[in-house]
């Protein structure tokens, strides 16, 4: 009886810590713990007793029951009394993570004590064979015991962290050296990856993680023929009580049975005759709860447990990568025992907790895993960082991570989303950017990753209609980031999905039409997406994903040909907020593209109206079309004539973007020019107005195509002179100059914009090409598109308006112009490259 006072003393004393920790400074928790109260808390220097006269608190007595004793590695009374050892534990991860108190609490233990490092060599500390029955239920003593380790766990996930952020480098390394080297344990037959009774040598995080049961144990459903089971459910929602410590809602036994009683007290005589049977049944409903009860503590106690677990790994492996503490090998094989093990727990039915933080957790180790690999590949090069990737652990991560989608229920959106952020992760990782291998290319020999991609369809594909069915849905119908996600994750496999046949399964059940069909049900909400001040963005970026796919489906013919059938231009003819363009000439001359170096980040979280507009409406439509015209093939004709309806219904638009009354270049208007410009000399709109009949509803398009072709050759003068692409440059560095604080344009971005120039300028000539040589004309004639005369420019072009400059023909002498320039500036270059070292930039500039 005196042991039993002494520790109920004890536990109250640390409760009463605990308790106070974390109210306002200074408190009581603050006095007894030997914190100097009076000055600041974060100044404090902690010492052992004596040393310094400083006397012994209450600090010391927690520390000195939870020091590991000599005997067989057992702890100090985390056996004798594990509800003591857990209130301990909980008090030092409260003073470890307290803000005013982490400093010289993390100081003390790690110079005075080793504590972490002591603590982690003695993991684990729950007794081998773990489970207590076939349901996988831990005992009330191994709760605590769980707990104790969760607190911890915690503690030491701090430590990392605070570490790691002091560059405590030395120290870093030994703790993590101690959590990822092997310990020898025997394995006790609840564990699927071990024989019985074998000694293994597992690292202790992963040894930790086999002892966390994931699977799920639902609760029978209860059979009664005399009890209400509606007035039962609000019995049971009333003798809901909280339990303070842990943070968990019980049932209240007693309550309920109280409450139970009551009511079969106020049945009266018609219930007598029954009364035995609702008594059996009352006690059945009571053991289901007792029952329930244990459930709930045990799932919240695993929960606790992984979730440290979690914290310890993802500190520890993010940190680690940043100071170099683990070797790349090292961290890609930890990386790949970690996922392996973990999405073996992960398999079968999961319980709904454990299994959105187990796949956020597969989630953040691919990240790592593509930062390590392409950390590698910087240092070193592509060759050696791709050898790390072996086919057989990789494509074992790839079957748990669909089997993982398979089995994800309906209802677990976010573990659906990690699970496709996994997905996109890995096929990034295997297989370079999407859209590389829409030709095959990694089938050929000599590359690296070949036999991994091969490896990686084989395994999506033989899921069969199962994984089709749940990516197609959530891509046409799902949460708003499922849809994103599983759009994109199409994006990838189409791409190296040689056979199609996912493709061909999209459009045999109608997802590729869905799709399509629904950039026209979108239409209002993009509309509102372009107000200055928009509710939400969530329309604009699945629109976004949406293109992306289409455009990477249309790079094959057989996407293409679907895509024309499926009437995906029609779709977009008749979306009116491609018409809602802001004032281009106002907002495209100074734009943040052009000002910002290049790769600068905008610290506006929300884009402008002008950036949603260009690079995320108005982009991804001209994108998809030119793919839509480039790779119809034999269907060449049914795209042209989608693509002629879609310019038709938008021509203002159009009309704007070719007016182009730009003084100086602009990034982001050149990128959308260069698209409106290789779209129109693509499918040579205009070539045939001279012979098609004006009669009846063709004329105004034929008015819309004759001034579509007048906008086109005005821009001749412009565009089609090397000369006037340096003018241009000059004056856009100079306004940049004056109008902010700026150096100038880099060279990184000249380049870019003379890139775009040179793309508008081969696409105005192929629309020279395509109109003169009119298929329908006699043979030997062709249409007269420049002036018989050598004038390159108009002397008073400056001065013209814009109907006088767009009526402006060009000559024959600006083809000679820009004929004498290319040849001046090839001759540059090669003077330079036979002058200079024959080396790959100097290739690459020829």
């Amino acid at each position: 009886a005196v042991m039993t006072v002494q520790a109920s003393l004890r536990e109250d004393i640390v409760k009463l810590l605990v308790y106070s920790v974390n109210t306002p400074a200074p408190n009581l928790s603050h006095l007894l713990l030997g914190y100097d109260v009076t000055k600041p808390l974060p100044e404090t220097t902690l010492q052992d007793p004596g040393v310094m006269n400083h006397p012994r608190t209450c600090l010391h007595s927690v520390l000195s029951l939870i020091e590991p004793t000599n005997s067989h590695n057992s702890m100090a009374c985390h056996h004798s009394d594990p509800r003591l050892a857990m209130l301990c534990y909980q008090l030092i991860y409260l003073l470890c993570s307290n803000k005013l108190l982490s400093v010289p609490t993390l100081r003390y233990l790690r110079s005075n004590h080793n504590f972490f490092h002591v603590q982690v060599m003695e993991l684990p500390m729950m007794k081998h064979g773990g489970f207590t029955s076939s349901a996988g239920l831990y005992s009330s003593e191994e709760l605590v015991l769980v707990r104790q380790l969760a607190w911890l766990l915690k503690s030491v996930a701090v430590e990392l962290r605070m570490t790691a952020m002091s560059r405590q480098r030395s120290y870093f390394q030994g703790l993590v050296d101690v959590l990822t080297s092997e310990s020898s344990t025997v394995e006790a037959s609840t564990s699927l990856s071990y024989q019985n009774g074998i000694i293994q040598n597992k690292r202790r995080l992963l040894y930790l993680l086999g002892h966390i049961e994931f699977n799920n144990r639902d609760m029978p459903q209860l059979q009664l023929m005399h009890i209400n089971a509606e007035r039962l459910e609000e019995v049971i929602v009333g003798s809901v009580i909280y339990d303070e410590p842990t943070g968990i809602q019980f049932t209240d036994v007693k309550l309920l049975h109280k409450l139970m009683m009551g009511d079969l007290g106020t049945q009266g005589a018609g219930a007598a005759g029954h009364r035995p049977q609702v008594l059996e049944e009352i006690h059945q409903v009571l053991e289901h709860v007792v029952e329930r009860n244990q459930v709930t503590d045990n799932n919240h106690a695993l929960c606790d447990l992984f979730n440290a677990w979690r914290q310890v790994v993802e500190v520890m492996m993010t940190s680690s990568g940043s100071h170099d503490v683990l070797q790349s090998d090292s961290r890609i094989a930890l990386l790949f025992e970690l996922l392996h093990d973990l999405l073996l727990k992960l398999e079968g039915d999961s319980l709904p907790e454990l299994s959105i933080a187990g796949h956020g957790v597969v989630l953040t180790l691919l990240s790592l895993l593509k930062q390590t690999i392409q950390k590698l590949e910087e240092t070193t090069s592509a060759s050696v960082g791709v050898s790390r990737l072996q086919p057989g652990p990789m494509q074992g991560v790839l079957k748990g991570l669909v089997e993982g989608l398979v089995q994800a229920r309906s209802g677990q959106q976010l573990s659906r989303a990690y699970l496709y952020g996994s997905l996109l992760y890995y096929l990034q990782l295997t297989d370079g950017e999407a859209g590389d291998h829409f030709n095959g290319h990694y089938l050929q020999p000599g590359y690296e990753q070949g036999s991994l991609i091969a490896g990686n369809v084989h395994i999506l594909t033989s899921y069969g209609n199962a994984l089709m069915e749940i990516v197609c849905k959530d891509a046409c119908s799902g949460h708003d980031v499922d849809k994103m996600l599983a759009l994109s994750l199409l994006h990838s496999v189409v791409s190296i999905d040689l056979t199609q046949s996912w493709l061909h399964y999209m459009h045999m059940n109608g997802y590729l039409q869905t799709i399509c069909s629904s950039l026209q049900l979108d239409d209002a909400n993009l509309q509102r997406a372009l107000k200055p001040a928009p509710e939400l963005l969530r329309a604009l970026y699945i629109y976004e994903s949406k293109m992306a796919f289409l455009s990477g489906v249309a790079k094959t013919p057989l996407g293409c040909k679907y895509l024309l059938n499926s009437n995906c231009l029609i779709y977009l003819s008749e979306c009116q907020f491609l018409d809602m363009f802001p004032n281009l000439e106002a907002h495209y001359g100074y734009m943040s593209l052009l000002h910002q170096p290049v790769g600068a980040v905008d610290d506006q979280f929300i884009p402008t109206v002008i950036d949603r507009y260009n690079n995320q409406m108005l982009q991804p439509a001209l994108s998809l079309a030119v793919t839509l015209v480039t790779s119809s093939g034999p269907h060449k004709q049914d795209a042209v004539s989608q693509v002629l309806r879609f310019v038709l219904a938008h021509l203002e638009l159009f009309a704007t973007i070719l007016r182009d009354h730009m003084s100086s270049l602009s990034l982001g208007f050149l990128e959308v020019l260069a698209l409106t410009t290789s779209l129109i000399s693509h499918c040579g709109i205009g070539q045939n107005i001279a012979n098609e009949s004006s009669d009846g509803e063709h004329t105004e398009h034929l008015v819309g195509l004759s001034r579509i072709q007048r906008l086109m050759l005005s821009m001749m003068p412009k565009y089609c002179s090397i000369g006037n692409w340096g003018r241009l440059l000059k004056e856009a560095e100079r306004e940049m100059l004056e109008g902010d604080d700026s150096d100038g344009l880099d060279d990184v971005m000249k380049q870019r914009l003379l890139d775009q120039c040179q793309t508008i300028c081969a696409n105005l000539i192929a629309y020279c090409t395509v109109i003169m040589t009119n298929k329908e004309l006699s043979r030997g004639q062709c249409n007269i598109v420049f002036s018989p005369d050598l004038i390159t420019k108009h002397p008073h072009w400056d001065a013209l308006g814009g109907s006088q400059a767009q009526a402006y023909t060009p000559s024959l002498g600006l083809l000679i112009n820009l004929l004498k320039e290319c040849i001046n500036a090839c001759q540059v270059v090669m003077e330079d490259s036979a002058s200079g070292p024959s080396d790959h930039e100097q290739a690459k500039k020829v």
